[in-house]
Parts: structure tokens; C-alpha cells; sequence
């Protein structure tokens, strides 16, 4: 399981497998090596082929494949067109004795110039695939076949002596085998479909369906804050630089055509990536400078990390993996806010009228997410509107996730206690850092699934966090009252109990006696636990013994971590024959 969580995490992060690998036709040359013949044979397609068979598709006595890719196009026809002239036989068995198609038959063909053919009819070849159950037997120079034997998959075996020729040869088993020529019907002729040609320009990414997006502020060209939100109609949001080329130069032709984008219902706005880490008006002259000096009349702004985060986020739930940023990049909003379409490089006008007047306005919204032509195999899925959320929570953009949730309220029982869950989890990563926005994520979870023990775990957390010490008490007793045996709630109780900033509110003997019930002192061994155990016993009086413990929980760190840890400060109350306690007494 390890294995595959790995491979997956790299093929999320951008790394193929089995991926842009040219197919690869080896040639036998028969003596012991192989020799590459891929391009030779037009068999080198870079499309990821997944299946493969192999069969006298058009009659014609040689073998013919079928091929079918993960890529576009999903499945391929290769004719072979033998132009050798060397004859050859198909043979087709029948069974009598076991399974019917003779699955698991062994021929052995002698020749006019005693050369043996052997072939074994299989059930199945490589991957996901079945070739025809007719046997290929190449004649060569050779041009008849003197002794034909098979093995039938009861064992029994039957033996043909006479001479075969080049053609179709049926043999049902307890029988003489029977030969026919090839028809003389001219085979169906196959035009060669041309590959479709890709605009390299730039690459569109778009979702099944269009993708809701949490509200992101940015700071417009008035120095006003502002939110990329709904706007009653299509907008296109460009994110470029000053040093990047291509950015300017789709800027000048996206400044030239805003006029008839305006008319199409397209409203635009550039925000610019230059020096992020620099104050909004520091960086609004700047940009003001440049647009005049570029005679640009366009509606302009400051992107800014959250901008980046949310197209970083939107782009890995479309596509399932992570990207490497390039500009220039944009998308496309629709009238509800919702992205419909991501832009890595310049898209033309052309592209972007199309888009405006066709994504999600009229029939199956999920064929414009297919890049090429075809027809769907399976049926609909619903959007999943939990997909962006869930990457948001994993990348640890607590703010975005909290701002989503706000404005996208769950509606499905399922999705309500994702939500709740996702917030929950996000509040108790940021306690320490940002307690504001936990307390905002805390209180949203609780609105989405009420009476949560997680909530209460949370509550604690962030009173803890925040040096609310009595607060902090109060909610792990009512968590420990809720589900006793709580491991870590009870270690957090035992240590505020233990370490309380005044005195007449520390019980040690009480936290002891808790800890004695979720863990053997004689044998403990993990570093958080004998930190807990080195301050309960120092606030008894018995430093000695606290002293030991904080040494062990030191060793049994990263050696590295030691002597940066909090315990190692600890251990110099004790070594002093002081207890710890927490600032505020």
C-alpha cells in the first residue's frame, strides 16, 4: 500500500508513468537478438498504448493489430500490407473434448524444407487484450506446409501429413482438417484519419463542470480592495509580468480587442505578479508607469499569493496533479463566478469568443472538457464540489478553504459533514498561528454539524494556544467527560493541571493519577509522554525523577532537534529543583 501511495503522489506531482513512451515493434532476427523496427513500420505512435491485438482483420492472410491507447486517439487500426507475396495460414480450431475454441491447443507445423512452426492458442495476450483465436503460420519461401500436429487441451493429439498451402485451414478436432483459399474480394479499404493538429500556442484546461470558486481579494488600480466574485457576466482574468515578453505581447493584442470582447460579454483584468512581497502602493505606480508607456487602456490590479494559491488549487482538482506556474496565465470566470476555463500561454481572440459564446451555455457541459474529438463511454457524474475544498485543506490554505465554505454552503448530508470536517481539521492546524481565523473555521464547523467532539477538541486547543489557561482546562475536562480514555486530552489535561502558573490552581497528584491510567510509567518510551511525566512529577517535588524522564524524552529525539527543544529548557528547572510552569504566574 505504501508503494502505490508513493507512485501516486509522484504521478500527482507531474512525473509519468508509462507516460510519452513511443510504441516499440522488435524484430526477430533469428539469431538470439532483436533488431527495432519502430519507425520503419510506422508502429512508433507516442500515444500510450495500453491494449494490443493482433488479427487477419481484412482477409488478406497477414496479421493486422488494433491498438488501443490511453491517450487520444483511444483506438487505432494499423493494416499491414504485406507486399512480400510469401503465403500463409490461418488455422481455426474447434474442440470436441474440452472447451470449445481449443484454448490452450499446441501446433506444431513441419515444412516443405523442414523448418518447425509452433504456436499455442491463449486465452488473453498482454495487456487487457485478445487476439484472434485464428493461428498465424508464416510460410516464407518454404510455401507449404508437409505435417500439421496439434496437441488438443484434453492431451490427445492428431497428426495431418499432406501438403497445406498458403490459405484458411479449419480443423475441428476427431476430424481431417479443412482448407479453403483467401476470398478474392477486394478488403474494405481504411483511410488514414490524420492526426489533429495541436495549438502550441497555449494549452486550455477545462473542467467537467464549471468549478465554484471561494471570493479572493485583490487590490485594484485605485489602490481599492476588491474580490474576484460573480460579476453578472464572463470575465477574463490575466496574470502577467513586466519582464515576461509573451505577457506583453498577448496584452497588446487583448488591449486592442476589448472593445469587441466587451461586446461578446467578455470583461477583462490584467493583475500583475511583479514584486508580490512590496506594498500595494509601492507597486500601483509601477504598473501605472508601464501600462502608459504601453499606450494600455485595460482594467488592472495586484495579484498577490492567495490568486496563486486558488489557481494553483483549481487547476490540481481539474487535472489530478500538481503543475509547475509559467506565464502568461489566465481564466476565464462565468456569470456566476465559477471557473470554466484555465490558459497556460496566450490564447488567441478567436479562442476566447469561442469560448465565451460556447462553454456551458447549451448541451453536454462535459464534452467541452475533451481536448479532441469522440464520444463518452461512461455516464455523467455529478461535479464534486467538495474536490476543490479537500485540496485547499491539504495544501494548508486555511484561508481560501474558510472563504469557500462561507460562500459555497454545502447542501447534500454528505458534503455538510465533509465540510465540517475539512474546517475542523484546518482550525486545528492554525490554532498557533492565525487563532482568528481558527475560531472562524471552529464555528463554521459547528454551524455545518453541531455537538462535534472535534469541536470541543479545537475549542481546547485554540484556549490553549492562546494562554487561556483555565478556559483550556475547562474544555479537555468536558472532552475527557465526553470520551474518557482520550489519550492525547488526557496528556494535555495532566500537563495544565501540572503546570498551572498559580499555585493554588495546580493539582498535580490528580494529574498523576490520570496519567497512571493511560500509560505505564516503568516502560514508557515516546518523548511527548515523558515530557508530560517529567512536569507532573517535578510539580509534586520530585525533580530527580523529572530530571531523568526530560533526558530520555531529549534521546529520544532527533539529534538534531535536541537541543532547540522546549524540553531541553525544562530540564533546567529541574536540574535547579524547580518545577515548570507556564508564563502568567
Amino acid at each position: 500500500m505504501a508503494a502505490w501511495e508513493a507512485t501516486a503522489k509522484l504521478v500527482e506531482a507531474g512525473h509519468n508513468w508509462s507516460g510519452h513512451e513511443r510504441n516499440v515493434a522488435l524484430l526477430n532476427t533469428a539469431d538470439g537478438e532483436f533488431s527495432t523496427v519502430s519507425a520503419l513500420t510506422g508502429f512508433d505512435f507516442p500515444s500510450d498504448t495500453r491494449g494490443m491485438a493482433l488479427v487477419d482483420w481484412d482477409n488478406d492472410g497477414d496479421m493486422d493489430i488494433w491498438m488501443t491507447q490511453r491517450t487520444a486517439p483511444r483506438i487505432r487500426f494499423l493494416r499491414n500490407d504485406n507486399h512480400s507475396g510469401l503465403p500463409a495460414i490461418m488455422l481455426q480450431l474447434r474442440a470436441s473434448q474440452s472447451n470449445l475454441h481449443g484454448i490452450g491447443s499446441r501446433v506444431e507445423a513441419t515444412t516443405k524444407g523442414g523448418r518447425k512452426l509452433v504456436k499455442t492458442l491463449r486465452a488473453g495476450e498482454g495487456y487487457l487484450s485478445q487476439s484472434s483465436q485464428k493461428l498465424h503460420l508464416g510460410l516464407g519461401q518454404d510455401e507449404t506446409i508437409d505435417t500439421l500436429k496439434v496437441r488438443w487441451p484434453d492431451g490427445s493429439i492428431q497428426v495431418h501429413e499432406g501438403s497445406l498451402g498458403g490459405g484458411q485451414v479449419f480443423w475441428e478436432q476427431g476430424h481431417s482438417p479443412t482448407h479453403t483459399s483467401f476470398p478474392t474480394d477486394t478488403p474494405q479499404t481504411f483511410l488514414p484519419q490524420p492526426e489533429v493538429a495541436l495549438d502550441t500556442t497555449h494549452s486550455r484546461l477545462i473542467p467537467h463542470s464549471p468549478l465554484p470558486l471561494p471570493p479572493v481579494p485583490y487590490v485594484n488600480q485605485d489602490l481599492e480592495l476588491n474580490y474576484l466574485r460573480a460579476q453578472g457576466k464572463r470575465q477574463l482574468i490575466v496574470l502577467w509580468a513586466t519582464w515576461c515578453l509573451p505577457c506583453v505581447q498577448e496584452l497588446q493584442a487583448l488591449n486592442q480587442a476589448q472593445e469587441s470582447l466587451k461586446e461578446a460579454g467578455i470583461s477583462l483584468l490584467i493583475l500583475n505578479l511583479d514584486d508580490m512581497d512590496r506594498p500595494p502602493d509601492q507597486r500601483i505606480p509601477q504598473l501605472k508607469r508601464f501600462s502608459r508607456k504601453q499606450g494600455w487602456t485595460l482594467p488592472s490590479g495586484l495579484a498577490n499569493p492567495s490568486i496563486m494559491e486558488m489557481v494553483d488549487a483549481a487547476r490540481e482538482t481539474i487535472l489530478g496533479r500538481q503543475w509547475t506556474w509559467s506565464i502568461p496565465a489566465s481564466f476565464m470566470l462565468d456569470e456566476q463566478g465559477s471557473l470554466i476555463s484555465l490558459y497556460e500561454g496566450s490564447p488567441s481572440i478567436r479562442q476566447l469568443l469561442d469560448d465565451q459564446r460556447d462553454l456551458f451555455v447549451s448541451g453536454l457541459p462535459r464534452n467541452h472538457a475533451l481536448p479532441f474529438p469522440g464520444r463518452w463511454y461512461v455516464a455523467p457524474y455529478p461535479p464534486d464540489h467538495m474536490a476543490l475544498p479537500e485540496l485547499l485543506h491539504t495544501k494548508g490554505h486555511s484561508s481560501l478553504l474558510a472563504s469557500y465554505l462561507l460562500t459555497h454552503q454545502p447542501n447534500s448530508q454528505e458534503d455538510r459533514e465533509k465540510a465540517a470536517w475539512l474546517a475542523i481539521e484546518s482550525a486545528k492546524t492554525i490554532v498557533r498561528d492565525n487563532g482568528a481565523l481558527a475560531e472562524r473555521l471552529i464555528a463554521l464547523s459547528d454551524s455545518l454539524k453541531p455537538n462535534q467532539i472535534e469541536v470541543l477538541r479545537a475549542q481546547a486547543m485554540l484556549a490553549q494556544a492562546q494562554g487561556k489557561w483555565a478556559d483550556s482546562r475547562a474544555l479537555y475536562q468536558s472532552l475527557r467527560a465526553r470520551q474518557p480514555g482520550d489519550v492525547q486530552a488526557t496528556l494535555t489535561l495532566a500537563w495544565l493541571l501540572a503546570t498551572a502558573p498559580d499555585p493554588d490552581e495546580r493539582q498535580a497528584q490528580l494529574a498523576w493519577n490520570m496519567l497512571e491510567e493511560i500509560l505505564d510509567p516503568a516502560t514508557e518510551t515516546n518523548p511527548q509522554r515523558l515530557d508530560v511525566m517529567a512536569a507532573v512529577q517535578a510539580a509534586m517535588g520530585h525533580t530527580t525523577q523529572a530530571s531523568e524522564w526530560a533526558k530520555q524524552a531529549l534521546l529520544g529525539l532527533p539529534e538534531d532537534q535536541r537541543n532547540s527543544s522546549p524540553i531541553a529548557e525544562r530540564l533546567k528547572f529541574y536540574s535547579q529543583g524547580k518545577p515548570y510552569t507556564l508564563p502568567g504566574g
